[in-house]
C-alpha cells in the first residue's frame, strides 16, 4: 500500500510539472513572438516605401545638381522638407536620419562657401544612401 501512495505522488508530481512546463512555455513563446513581431516590423516592407524611396532619389538628384560656385538650394530645401514631413507622419524608423538631413540642407542653404558646399553635399549623400539602403531593401 505504501508503494502505491508513493507511486501516485510521483505520477501526480510528474503531471503537475508537465502542466506547469507547458503553461510556462506557452507564455514564454507568446512573449518572444510578440516582441519579435515589433522587431521584425521595421524590416518588413511598408506600402509607402516606394513613395519615400522615389522622393529620396529625387532629393539626391537635386543635391547632385547644386552648383557649389553659384548654389541654389530652393528645390533641395523643398524636397528635404517634404520628405521630412512625410516620414514624420508615417513614423518611419528613418525619421531621425531624414530630419537630420533636412536640418543639414537648411544649414547648407545659408552658406555660400564652395568648399563647405562640396563637403555638405557629400554628407547629405551619405544620409540619403543610408535611408535608401534601408527603404530599398525592405
Amino acid at each position: 500500500m505504501h508503494d502505491q501512495k508513493a507511486h501516485f505522488r510521483v505520477g501526480f508530481f510528474y503531471k503537475y510539472c508537465l502542466t506547469m512546463l507547458t503553461k510556462s512555455s506557452v507564455v514564454i513563446t507568446t512573449a518572444i513572438l510578440l516582441s519579435g513581431c515589433s522587431t521584425i516590423q521595421k524590416y518588413w516592407p511598408r506600402a509607402h516605401d516606394p513613395v519615400m524611396l522615389s522622393q529620396l532619389v529625387a532629393l539626391g538628384q537635386d543635391i547632385d545638381a547644386v552648383d557649389c560656385k553659384k548654389p541654389y538650394w530652393h528645390r533641395v530645401l523643398r524636397g528635404a522638407e517634404h520628405l521630412d514631413r512625410y516620414v514624420a507622419l508615417r513614423q518611419d524608423p528613418q525619421q531621425e536620419n531624414i530630419h537630420a538631413l533636412n536640418l543639414h540642407v537648411q544649414k547648407m542653404s545659408e552658406n555660400a562657401n564652395p568648399t563647405f558646399c562640396e563637403l555638405g553635399k557629400k554628407t547629405a549623400k551619405r544620409r540619403i544612401d543610408t535611408a535608401g539602403g534601408i527603404w530599398g531593401s525592405r
